[in-house]
Order: structure tokens, then C-alpha cells, then sequence
């Protein structure tokens, strides 16, 4: 191992923080921090280590506490007084890292520490903040793994649009602000807090480069058919949680609440223009369009104010910009009115909500940033999990 510390160490200037979950690790975590030691000391990392105890029941926090007089780099031991999960570990982690970026590995180091300084000079040359992952390049582990490693990935390119090959592998790098302030308040306390981060970084924008590494066993393994079955109902929430988040979310709420508003403003007026024909009187026309639009607005401001934007929209604005959306309705429906009789009027109506909808979102987004909330459950980042209590701190 080299002794020669690293030049930039102090606290306030720390590019890199390593994070480690641990459970009943007493027989490995001396080599695993050792070994980080020694790979930090030789890239000249000012860096610090953070290892989490996820409520072991051997001596992990004490060969923790006896290594890190071993080593080069501040070290600080989380002992959880009951076992919470590795999401749970790497949350309270992430929480109390302090460096410019955060990673996080395995305490078996099945996966190669080497890479660690590679994804932190790649993510300091890139011109965006971004991502690193490892993905494994052969897949040593059972097969009943392999298959819900499959499974996971095809849900997580399907459902949670994350644009990678392996999401389970446990060696990762954020920045550290996504890490602190973000993937700390996360929801997912077991194995698919690693699902939720990759979703979260799409949903962030952030660019995720995979680097491909060869795992190494390290222990036995037993796959359970119960674990696959009781992450269903997590797999679940983390889809709707990323459907119903950020920007794409709104939108999606938008289109969403709109198309029942037109199903009703459309059935309205269908049957008013089925009782009172227009023909080719386009003041007729546009007087039942208005009609229709009148009763369904409203209903349309309490729904767009609680489902949409969770922001209570004011009233006089949202009617103001609504108004300019119905004037596009009214307008084409009366002119292709005038063209073509009763289907031109339909059509006239069916083109002019697709062109108000754009006008409208635009206008809602502008007035509900400007609006007080009604509640914070589509904002991100979520609500944190976990309870503060169950945790002790100590430096070393």
C-alpha cells in the first residue's frame, strides 16, 4: 500500500466521495478500505470514505473503526441500529457526503475499485454534468439472477426510459449535488435504489456513460423466487413516480386532464349543433362552440390547478388565457363553418383545440409559476425515507 498522502485533502476542497454499504462485512471490509486507500493515494485524490453499517450483527463498525487508523483519507463509520436495506445505506450515505462528486461500491469489491478514478476524470472532462456506471461485461452470477437482472433492465428501458445495459451493478458515480440532494430523498430503501437513481438521472437530464468492468464472485449467491415477486409493487410506484415527475410529468398530466376536457367539450357540442344545426349561419356556430367551452371550463381550472400542476391557478389569469384559447376555436369553427356547413364545423373545432393546447399549456406553466402550491407530491425531489433517529455517527 502507498503512504504518500494525497496533496489536496482538506475537507473544503474533497472532489470525490466513496461511499460503502455494508452488512456482516467483518471479514472483508479491512482489505476493501485498504485497497480504496491505496487506489486513492496513488491518483492523488483528495477524497474521503463513508461506510455504512446497515445494522450488522458482526463486528463490521468495530474493523471499520480499527482500519481507519490505517488509512490516508478522512474516514467517517454510520452505524444503523437495524438493518434498513443498501438504498437506505447509500441514502444516509449520499446525505452526508461533502465532495464535488459521489460514488458508491460494494463493500465485496466485486467490481473493480480501479475504475473509480477512470468515471471521475471522464465526469470532470465532460463538457455536462453527468453520470458513471459500471456494467458488467460477462455475468458470473446464477441464473435465476441473471433472468431478474433481465427483467429489471427491459422494465427499466420500457417503463422508466433508462438508456443502459446494466442497472445493477454496484459501482456507480454522481455529482454531488444529485447525490445529496436528490438521490437522498429517494424511496427505494432495498436492491432497486439503483433503478430509481438511473431514472431519476434521466429525468435530470443527465448524461449516464457506462464503463464496462469484470466481476468477481466473491461469495456464493442464493437467489430467491419471494425477492422477485415482493419488488413488484416497487417496481410499480417507481414507474408512476417517473411518469408523474418533472417536466415530462406535467405534460403528460396535461394531456391528460385536457382529453377529458375535450371529450366533454366535444360531446357538448356535438349535441348542440345536432339540436340547433348551423348550416351555414357561422354566428350559430360560434355561439354553441362558446357554449360548450363555458360549462366545461368550469371544471377545467379545479383540474388542471389539483392534478396538473398541483398549484393553485388564479382564476381571473387561467380564464384570461383560456379565452384566448377558445378564441382560436370559435374562429376556425365559424370559418370552415361558413366553407363546408355542420362538418366543417366539427373539423373547424377538432383543429383548433390541438392549436389552443399548445397556446393554453404555455400559458398555464407561465401562470402556475406564479401560483401557490397545493401540494408538493409531483415536485422532485421526493420526501425523504428515512427516519433520522436510527443512525450513529462516528469520525475517525
Amino acid at each position: 500500500m502507498s503512504n504518500t498522502a494525497p496533496q489536496n485533502s482538506h475537507p473544503e476542497n474533497l472532489s470525490l466521495t466513496v461511499v460503502i454499504p455494508a452488512k456482516n462485512e467483518a471479514k472483508m471490509i479491512q482489505d476493501t478500505l485498504l485497497t480504496i486507500n491505496d487506489i486513492l493515494c496513488r491518483n492523488h485524490l483528495a477524497a474521503e470514505i463513508i461506510v455504512v453499517d446497515d445494522g450488522s450483527t458482526d463486528n463490521t463498525s468495530a474493523e471499520v473503526i480499527r482500519t481507519g487508523t490505517l488509512l490516508q483519507f478522512p474516514l467517517k463509520i454510520v452505524r444503523q441500529t437495524r438493518s434498513q436495506g443498501k438504498g437506505a445505506a447509500l441514502m444516509t450515505g449520499f446525505a452526508l457526503s461533502r465532495a464535488d462528486y459521489v460514488a458508491f461500491i460494494d463493500a465485496d469489491l466485486e467490481y473493480p475499485a480501479e475504475e473509480i478514478p477512470r468515471m471521475l476524470v471522464r465526469l470532470q472532462a465532460h463538457p455536462l454534468e453527468a453520470c458513471a456506471i459500471a456494467v458488467r461485461q460477462t455475468d458470473t452470477r446464477p441464473v435465476w439472477e441473471r433472468i431478474t437482472s433481465l427483467i429489471a433492465h427491459k422494465i427499466a428501458s420500457l417503463c422508466l426510459q433508462v438508456p443502459v445495459r446494466d442497472t445493477q451493478a454496484g459501482l456507480k458515480m454522481f455529482p454531488g449535488w444529485f447525490a445529496r440532494q436528490v438521490l437522498s430523498t429517494a424511496e427505494e430503501t432495498g436492491w432497486l435504489f439503483d433503478l430509481e437513481a438511473l431514472s431519476k438521472a434521466t429525468l435530470y437530464q443527465l448524461p449516464i456513460i457506462q464503463f464496462p468492468v469484470q466481476q468477481t464472485a466473491r461469495r456464493p449467491r442464493r437467489a430467491r423466487v419471494s425477492a422477485m415477486i415482493g419488488c413488484l409493487p416497487s417496481l410499480w410506484r417507481l414507474t408512476k413516480n417517473h411518469w408523474t415527475a418533472g417536466n415530462r410529468g406535467r405534460l403528460l398530466r396535461f394531456i391528460g386532464v385536457g382529453s377529458f376536457n375535450t371529450v366533454v367539450d366535444l360531446t357538448l357540442y356535438f349535441l348542440l349543433i345536432s339540436l340547433f344545426p348551423p348550416h351555414h349561419q357561422w354566428w350559430l356556430a360560434a355561439f354553441e362552440s362558446f357554449a360548450s367551452w363555458s360549462m366545461t371550463t368550469l371544471l377545467s381550472r379545479r383540474l388542471h390547478s389539483r392534478i396538473t400542476f398541483g398549484r393553485n391557478l388564479q382564476p381571473t389569469g387561467f380564464y384570461a388565457i383560456t379565452l384566448i384559447g377558445i378564441l382560436v376555436q370559435v374562429g376556425m369553427s365559424a370559418l370552415l363553418s361558413h366553407l363546408a356547413g355542420s362538418v366543417g364545423a366539427f373539423m373547424g373545432k377538432l383543429g383548433g383545440i390541438i392549436i389552443a393546447a399548445g397556446i393554453t399549456y404555455t400559458g398555464y406553466l407561465w401562470l402556475a409559476q406564479r401560483s401557490a402550491p397545493v401540494d408538493d407530491k409531483h415536485n422532485l425531489p421526493f420526501s425523504p425515507a428515512l427516519p433520522i433517529d436510527t443512525r450513529i455517527e462516528t469520525d475517525i
